[in-house]
């Protein structure tokens, strides 16, 4: 007997296939949503919502991504992998605070799931919460004493380099609430790609750096840039960060 993928987790597949070029390709897109919407009004399953918002992701739609997952999470309230799938899609949408959030839940629920908890991680380091991330951490490795998490000496080197400088762990957040912030009011929500890593330069001055890619021109990146530089200045970061945390923009490959 041939088994075959229920619908949801096939629409799964062919997303996480899709080229820049397919995603742009409207009636490719129009299609896939419609197939998944269906499958919502049909039978509602928790793989349904998930492939909904998903694909609302892909489509830089942040208000039907809420939508989906808490019409889901109504009804599936306890369901970890409608938590997690949504904090993937709001980290992807630049909710990044919001994204850890979900990300624990999941795990709470399901302490000891290393793929939940590799996630949780993941999230944490994403929206600035190191502190978070080195207590998952070392929960990680009571779990897998032989195996060290990939993020392990980041995290390490990272917190080094903040508590030295005396900066918290709520101004970085604060940082990256601000720079989704002016992308959103530009209305950029989806993010493929963004990088990050500590850097030194000939002086040794080190610092961190959270690269944005983003589906914008060279040119427009630069405004993006200067429109967060300016936004910046309106704070009191600058002493708070003490020049130990940047972030950019860049622009996509293919825009």
């Amino acid at each position: 007997m041939i088994y075959k993928q229920p619908k949801a987790h096939q629409l799964l597949g062919q997303l996480s296939q899709l080229s820049r070029e397919d995603e742009k390709n409207e009636i490719l897109m129009r299609r896939l949503r419609n197939e998944a919407e269906s499958l919502v009004n049909q039978s509602g399953q928790p793989t349904d919502y998930i492939a909904l918002g998903a694909i609302d992701t892909v489509l830089n739609n942040p208000v039907r991504v809420k939508e989906t997952f808490n019409q889901g999470l109504s009804k599936y309230p306890n369901e970890s992998q409608l938590q997690s799938n949504y904090a993937v899609s709001l980290d992807k949408l630049g909710f990044v605070s919001e994204a850890m959030d979900y990300a624990q839940r999941a795990y709470e629920s399901h302490q000891g799931d290393l793929l939940l908890l590799n996630h949780l991680i993941g999230h944490c380091i994403q929206s600035g919460h190191l502190t978070a991330a080195k207590h998952w951490l070392e929960q990680w490795q009571r779990l897998q004493p032989n195996e060290p998490h990939g993020y392990l000496g980041f995290v390490e080197k990272a917190r080094e380099l903040l508590l030295k400088s005396k900066v918290s762990d709520e101004a970085v957040a604060e940082l990256l609430h601000i720079s989704y912030a002016v992308l959103h009011d530009n209305g950029i929500y989806y993010i493929q790609e963004r990088e990050l890593s500590i850097e030194q330069d000939e002086c040794y001055l080190t610092w961190i750096t959270y690269d944005i890619e983003i589906p914008r021109s060279i040119e427009e990146s630069v405004d993006l840039g200067v429109e967060l530089a300016d936004r910046f200045a309106q704070t009191e970061l600058g002493t708070r960060l003490n020049d130990k945390v940047l972030v950019h923009y860049t622009p996509g490959l293919k825009y």
